[in-house]
């Protein structure tokens, strides 16, 4: 597993969702509906802040590397994997197709 990766798997395993906006400065930060739910926990401030001194990845990049990661952790169930993602099952099936990526043999 890369660096990158472990980094994700730690934000994909965190209690409650973290929804993050990337500026266009390549700055990023929380977003929350009620101030006292934007408090960020010590460990995912470290993963985030680990992630910042990273080589600038494409966002496509990123987000094809946690579905990988969410279809390994959920062995390949498309279902687990939207779930642990976040998004419905009818968008990660989309993202397989745009992404290529295919059940392993």
């Amino acid at each position: 597993m890369s660096r990158i990766e472990g980094l994700l798997d730690s934000l994909i395993k965190l209690e409650r969702p973290l929804l993050l906006a990337l500026d266009v400065d390549g700055t990023i930060a929380p977003i929350a509906p009620d101030p006292d739910l934007a408090l960020i926990p010590a460990q995912t401030l470290l993963t985030l802040a680990a992630l910042a001194k990273l080589p600038m990845l494409e966002l496509e990049q990123l987000e094809k590397m946690a579905i990988e990661q969410a279809l390994e952790r959920s062995g390949w169930h498309q279902g687990r994997a939207a779930d642990l993602l976040g998004v419905s099952a009818r968008t990660l099936h989309r993202k397989l197709k745009t992404f290529g990526l295919r059940r392993p043999q």
